[in-house]
């Protein structure tokens, strides 16, 4: 009698794990259509830079002007800018008539791609069952990298490219067939194609995946590494042939780079440590419209001046050329040497933290920007711990994951241009992995498992 009521105690709950369990995925599935849903729905209005770079320039590559953002002729040819987003866009265009919404539509299928790769790596990674839920259901209830499906911007698809080399590379580590490197120096290609600042986290994941494979032997490693070199070079070799031919240097990326080497970047880097100054006196410095002035509690009494200043002559010549330009390298050197601990430890730590909590500052609506903000910190808390739980782990292929994971954060750590908060979507897919981890690991997902291993036991 006590044996068939144990057997009908643990049927009950074996039932109540599969019904919850139901639930669970039915509402974050629920709640995943609803948000690509919302991002699909609605015209496409682009401004910014989706309008003024890309769709200038997708445009003109599909009507045959080549790779420029003049609106009549002559074409000029830009000196900014990367090939693969604006090609990328161009292609749909050419294919649906110019349709924005089928542009919306096929980065909100590479978004799922992304988040199909992400599941695949923390397979790769042998974690857990419960650790692939939880990343896979972190994914689904993101609504940053289905917000930036919905213009055009290069987010989705750099953050798919990223993925795609951290995965192909796990795969290299894995396994000694050479394709792997292959594929990986393809898609390592294609990411220097898209954005400039993909080559620091890609610089830090080829070095550790070299150095998780260091016992194989030096032949072995050079040999592997020099396949992907190769593959690299010949990817972005057509994009530097056309450097060459049109500006006469031998170069990969636009003058987009040259940006932090303004003096006026330089000193900006002294002390803007939060997102809500760049629009103002980054993006907007040289506008005309807005006065010349700068935080009172960011700059002393005798620095202020000084640089508002300089900055009132560079909006009336238009530049920061000249005088401006002297001024601000003056004002960095002082800055330097009168608060190093600020201007090395303090603001760019500030930077990098503020540049992943102000995530949510992209969303509009005041009440989805609360709800947003929760599970934001919710993210980013069980990531923390995640990340702290794999390092005790001491388990070698997460060294991959902590690489990618600096490789974007480091960005803000070293340049005041790099604070924006979209710069670190490219290393969500990291975030959802870690926060499965910690989920798996504080138990909220053991006791449900052991409800259904008992469960089959009794059965």
């Amino acid at each position: 009698m006590i044996t068939s009521e144990n057997s009908v105690n643990e049927q009950s709950k074996r039932n109540l794990f599969k019904v919850s369990q139901a639930l669970i995925w039915g509402s974050i599935v629920t709640i995943a259509l609803a948000i690509r849903l919302g991002v699909a729905l609605p015209e496409v209005h682009l401004v910014g830079d989706a309008k003024l770079r890309y769709e200038s320039l997708a445009q003109n590559i599909k009507s045959g002007h080549g790779f420029s953002r003049a609106s009549e002729s002559p074409y000029t040819p830009d000196d900014f800018d990367q090939p693969l987003y604006p090609g990328f866009v161009a292609a749909i265009y050419w294919l649906t008539s110019d349709s924005r919404k089928a542009v919306v539509i096929v980065q909100l299928l590479l978004e799922l791609l992304i988040l199909l790769l992400t599941v695949k790596i923390a397979a790769s990674l042998n974690l857990s069952s419960a650790v692939i839920q939880v990343t896979l259901a972190s994914g689904l209830l993101c609504p940053f990298l289905p917000i930036y499906s919905a213009t055009l911007l290069t987010e989705v698809v750099a953050t798919l490219a990223l993925t795609a080399t951290c995965f192909l590379l796990l795969q290299a580590i894995r396994q000694e067939e050479k394709k792997w490197w292959i594929m990986a120096g393809v898609s390592s290609g294609l990411c220097l194609l898209t954005r400039p600042d993909l080559s620091v986290a890609i610089a830090f994941l080829v070095i550790a995946t070299l150095a998780l494979i260091w016992r194989q032997g030096f032949l072995y490693i050079a040999k592997r590494f020099a396949i992907f070199i190769i593959v690299v070079l010949l990817v972005v070799l057509p994009w530097m042939i056309r450097n060459y031919q049109v500006f006469h240097q031998v170069r990969l990326f636009g003058n987009v780079t040259a940006q932090v080497d303004q003096e006026y970047a330089r000193w900006l880097d002294t002390w803007m440590d939060d997102p809500k100054f760049q629009e103002r006196y980054w993006w907007n410095a040289l506008d005309r419209n807005l006065p010349a002035v700068f935080p009172e509690n960011k700059l002393s009494t005798e620095e202020r001046p000084k640089a508002e200043e300089a900055l009132r002559i560079a909006k009336e010549q238009g530049s920061f050329e000249g005088y401006p330009s002297e001024q601000f390298a003056l004002l960095t050197a002082q800055a330097k040497k009168t608060r190093p601990f600020s201007v090395y430890v303090l603001t760019p730590l500030r930077r990098v933290a503020l540049s992943w909590l102000r995530m949510t500052g992209y969303i509009a609506n005041g009440f989805l920007k609360k709800v947003t903000y929760l599970y934001w910190l919710g993210l980013l808390g069980s990531a923390a711990v995640g990340l702290f739980l794999l390092v005790r782990q001491k388990q070698p292929l997460f060294l991959l994951l902590v690489v990618w994971l600096l490789g974007r954060t480091v960005l803000p750590l070293i340049s005041a241009v790099a604070i924006e908060p979209r710069y670190m979507l490219e290393a969500l897919p990291v975030c959802f992995i870690l926060s499965g981890v910690a989920w798996a690991n504080l138990g909220m997902l053991k006791s449900l498992k052991q409800v259904r291993r008992s469960g089959a036991y009794a059965g």
